[in-house]
């Protein structure tokens, strides 16, 4: 789970419901189906928490579920 403070509360977003994390200057978005929360975690910290196996690190700001994946497009 991750935990994002939402004033004073705190929404614990599942793992599996990440469908991407990215950088975000001093934040990092945590993307969801239902949405975007904004988190302070160093991007660093997230990788070595989340399954490799799951979620593959594709830009050095941008980490993917690949269970979310429907397409790649070449360019």
């Amino acid at each position: 789970m991750i935990p994002v403070p939402h004033g004073r509360d705190v929404q614990l977003i599942t793992v599996e419901d990440i469908c991407y994390v990215r950088a975000d200057n001093k934040y990092i978005a945590v993307v969801t189906a239902d949405g975007e929360s904004l988190i302070t975690t160093p991007l660093k910290e997230l990788v070595e928490r989340l399954d490799p196996a799951v979620f593959w690190q594709i830009h050095r700001g941008v980490i993917v579920n690949v269970n979310a994946i429907k397409s790649v497009r070449r360019t």
